[in-house]
C-alpha cells in the first residue's frame, strides 16, 4: 500500500526472504501502481485501497505512505482482516497506536512496525553482550543521528501535512534502538524539538531516564553529524558507527585492545520480512523483536519530545 521509494527497497528485499512474495500494490494513482507492479513483476495492481483488501488471498500488507496516512490506512486493513506491517514511524502519537493495537488484538490480527534495525546484528550482538554483562552496569548511553536534508519545503521529509520531521524519521530509530537494547522501564522522559518556519522539527533533544543513569539522544534534519550509539558501562563500552543499517560495532572491555564485529548484508529489510511472515504462520499476534508495548511507548514519546513547544 503505497508505491513510493521505499516499497522498492521493500520489494527488493522479498526477494531475499524466506517465505514471502509480493502479489499485489494499490496506490490512489492507478499510474504509480502499475509502475512498481511492472518494475517488479508484480501480479496484479490497483487504484484503490478498498479494492486490493478485498481479495481474500492477500495475507498481509505492508502500509508505505507518509506517517499522516499510517493511522486510516492501518485501521482500514484491520478492518478487512489483513495483518499489517507498517513503516516506520507507525503511529504519530500513543492514543493512536493504543488504538490500532486494540484493534488488532480484538481482530486476532498481527501489527507490527517496520523498525528493521532491531533485526540487524550490530543491534543484536550488542544486546547480547549487554545481557552477557560485558560492559558491567550501564552508566550511559547515547545515540546521535542526523542528516542535513536538501530537500524543498513541499518534500515529505520535512512537510509537517505529510507528517515529515525528524522525530517521525530519524529520532525514531535513536528511541527504538536504544530501548531495544536497553530494556527495562524509562522513569522519566524529557525533550525538546525546535522547529522551522513551517512548523517541522528539525532538532530533537530527548532525554530517556532509566533507574540508573540516563540515554540521551540528539537528531537533526539541518546537519550531518556523524551517527553514532554508544552504551558505557562500569567494565566497557560498545559502540556503533552509523547505527542505522551499520554493519560494524566496536567493544572495548577497559584495559583491553577493542574488537570489531562485522555483519555484513544486502537490503536489511528481509529480516523483518522473515520475522513478520514466521509470526503469521506460527499464529502470533505479536512480533518479539518489535513489540506493541515498545511502538506505543516510543510513541508516547513523540507526545512529550513534539509538545514541549506548548
Amino acid at each position: 500500500m503505497g508505491p513510493g521509494r521505499i516499497s522498492s527497497k521493500f520489494c527488493e528485499a522479498v526477494r531475499l526472504a524466506d517465505r514471502a512474495e509480493v502479489t499485489a500494490v494499490a496506490s490512489k494513482s492507478a499510474e504509480r501502481a502499475k509502475s512498481l507492479a511492472d518494475r517488479f513483476g508484480i501480479p496484479e495492481h490497483y487504484g484503490s485501497y478498498e479494492e486490493m483488501l478485498k481479495k481474500a488471498d492477500v495475507d498481509a500488507v505492508y502500509i508505505s505512505t507518509t506517517h499522516n496516512f499510517h493511522f486510516e490506512n492501518i485501521k482500514q486493513c484491520l478492518q478487512n482482516g489483513k495483518n499489517v506491517l507498517c513503516e516506520k514511524s507507525m503511529c504519530v502519537c500513543r492514543r493512536d497506536a493504543q488504538e490500532l493495537f486494540a484493534l488488532a488484538a480484538k481482530k486476532s490480527l498481527l501489527l507490527v512496525e517496520g523498525m528493521w534495525i532491531r533485526h540487524l546484528g550490530t543491534l543484536n550482538k550488542t544486546k547480547e553482550l549487554i545481557s552477557q554483562g560485558a560492559v558491567g552496569k550501564i552508566v550511559l548511553a547515547d545515540a546521535v543521528a542526523g542528516f542535513k536534508a536538501e530537500v524543498d519545503s513541499a518534500h515529505r521529509l520535512i512537510n509537517p501535512e505529510l507528517g515529515g520531521g525528524v522525530a517521525f524519521d530519524i529520532s525514531v530509530y535513536a528511541i527504538e534502538a536504544l530501548t531495544y537494547l536497553l530494556g527495562g522501564d524509562i522513569m522519566h522522559t524529557s525533550g525538546k524539538a525546535f522547529y522551522n518556519s513551517a512548523g517541522a522539527d528539525l532538532v530533537n533533544r530527548i532525554s530517556l531516564d532509566y533507574e540508573d543513569f540516563t540515554a540521551t539522544i540528539l537528531a537533526t534534519l539541518s546537519a550531518s553529524p556523524p551517527n553514532n550509539l554508544l552504551i558505557a558501562g562500569s567494565e566497557g563500552c560498545i559502540s556503533i558507527p552509523s547505527f542505522i543499517g551499520g554493519e560494524k560495532l566496536i567493544f572495548c572491555r577497559y584495559g583491553e585492545e577493542p574488537q570489531s564485529y562485522l555483519f555484513p548484508y544486502e537490503n536489511g529489510f528481509q529480516f523483518e520480512i522473515n520475522d513478520f511472515v514466521n509470526c503469521i504462520i506460527d499464529g502470533k499476534t505479536e512480533s518479539s523483536v518489535v513489540p506493541a508495548k515498545d511502538t506505543i511507548q516510543c510513541a508516547g514519546i513523540f507526545d512529550v519530545v513534539l509538545n514541549s513547544r506548548r
